[in-house]
């Protein structure tokens, strides 16, 4: 359970960097050209193009006109950037290929009218995705880039989904305080840092909102997974772990505490694993 009225969380880093540009403007300032809506079409229906494709295509798009790109996201209001990052340019070109498995399985497994956290949510992708299969579930997202953070607001708000949708403007780790942060690879922990973001431990997060259960987690934070995981199950009640994991395993070599391992022997079973990500069921008590 989470408390009714959840604070909506931002921070200082939020106003600098010109992070609202193109966000002041409202919905269909940015409507796609004739050319640019065939261009998105075409490749959205050949669900077998890659990334090469999606590049050359967003060249293309952005040839014809350069900027945001106002359409939608699994049945949302959108505004896409897709000259600022891989998530913009994937989410609006071949959304199929976003991680469709992982949140097809959130869509079936969540329990009715449970919680749902989207750790490194980036531009959104599931927590959009969430809140359109499943309209019972509430969501915590996380996203400590400024720039994305502001792009995750402006959309949420479009859609009149903050009532359901809390955004959290930090770095879920292993302490209260600030922490570098790299820009260009979305990491406390690989690159270098460009600047410094709010950081403060998940179980903290949710004492703070009231909340009694968790009903899944999606955690994709570069690297970071163990300094948000580890504090977190060294110290919440069995009663408060998420009842489904999608953890992404991409950069194990960064982790002084083997997530996998622990969630092996610990009390969860692997029910499914992909290319980058890998899903855990909660045991029940015996």
């Amino acid at each position: 359970m989470m408390s009714a009225s959840p604070t909506h969380v931002a921070d200082e880093a939020s106003t600098v960097f010109g992070v609202t540009e193109g966000l002041n403007e409202p919905y269909g300032t940015y409507k796609p050209t004739a050319l640019q809506s065939e261009v998105i079409r075409f490749v959205r229906a050949n669900r077998i193009f890659r990334g090469a494709v999606r590049t050359r295509a967003n060249r293309l798009v952005q040839w014809l006109r350069a900027g945001p790109i106002d359409d939608t996201l699994v049945g949302w209001k959108f505004r896409f950037f897709p000259a600022e990052n891989t998530g913009d340019r994937k989410a609006m070109l071949s959304p199929h290929q976003f991680d469709l498995a992982e949140r097809d399985l959130l869509a079936q497994e969540l329990a009715p009218n449970s919680l749902f956290l989207d750790i490194g949510s980036n531009i959104g992708v599931y927590t959009f995705s969430v809140a359109r299969s499943r309209p019972d579930v509430r969501i915590l997202s996380f996203e400590p880039s400024p720039r994305v953070f502001a792009k995750l607001s402006f959309n949420l708000r479009l859609n009149d989904l903050e009532s359901r949708v809390v955004a959290h403007n930090i770095a879920l780790s292993d302490a209260k305080g600030k922490m570098g942060f790299d820009l260009s690879l979305e990491s406390l922990v690989l690159g270098t840092s460009d600047i410094d973001v709010p950081t403060e431990p998940l179980l903290s997060v949710l004492e703070k909102a009231n909340v009694t259960a968790v009903g899944g987690m999606k955690i994709d934070v570069e690297g970071a997974e163990d300094k948000v995981l580890r504090p977190f199950f060294e110290s919440a009640p069995f009663a408060l772990w998420p009842e489904i994991i999608i953890i992404e395993a991409v950069f194990p070599e960064q982790w002084e505490w083997n997530c996998l391992n622990f969630l092996r022997t610990s009390g969860y079973d692997e029910i499914w694993r992909g290319g980058m990500n890998i899903a855990f069921r909660k045991q029940a008590l015996s």
